[in-house]
């Protein structure tokens, strides 16, 4: 009988050898499936902890829930009376400059004037309304202004003639502008003061 090997040419010349070509995708296969398998496991281990962490938050949120309303209570009355007392601070720095204002004019008033009216017309703008025999007098009343350190660009809108007490004296109205703050003298540093000339 004829026997025909019809077997490529390198397998012909190794006979015995076993053929690894149709395990390979089967151990590939496997080796992925290990793989994915162990990622999964790692992901669900994962997944657990931070569930477990969520868990363990929630549970102390719910604990610390009492405190976190108190805080923000706290909170808001914190910030209430930081309103207030802003408010209060404001009140109080314009009571001191409203003193130092009239303590600053009733300084630079010359003799024989004499003030009827000092109204705020604006946050930093004041009249002053006054009666007094010249007009010279009037012009010095505006210069000792524009030389205090508190009054700036002294204007007089109405100067007429008038009687008082059957004697004949001139009107006046003023308006300036105010300073806010007394400011520093070159001499003086910040905070001292002097009670002499």
């Amino acid at each position: 009988m004829i026997r025909i090997n019809l077997l490529p040419p390198e397998e012909k010349s190794r006979p015995g050898r076993p053929r690894l070509s149709g395990a390979l995708p089967v151990l590939a296969v496997i080796v992925f499936v290990a793989v994915i398998g162990a990622v999964y496991a790692r992901q669900t281990t994962q997944m657990t902890r931070v569930e477990a962490d969520l868990s363990a938050a929630r549970s102390e949120t719910i604990r610390l829930k009492p405190q976190i309303v108190a805080i923000r209570e706290l909170k808001r009355e914190i910030e209430d009376i930081n309103k207030r007392l802003d408010v209060i601070r404001r009140l109080d720095q314009g009571r001191f400059m409203r003193v130092g204002l009239m303590d600053e004019l009733s300084r630079q008033v010359p003799a024989h004037v004499w003030l009827t009216r000092f109204a705020e017309t604006s946050p930093s703008t004041v009249e002053i309304n006054g009666v007094t025999f010249s007009n010279m007098l009037v012009a010095d009343l505006i210069m000792r202004l524009e030389d205090s350190d508190l009054y700036e660009n002294v204007d007089l809108v109405v100067v007429e003639k008038g009687t008082l007490d059957s004697r004949d004296v001139v009107k006046f109205t003023l308006t300036s502008s105010v300073l806010s703050e007394r400011p520093e003298r070159p001499d003086q540093g910040p905070g001292v003061t002097t009670d002499g000339p």
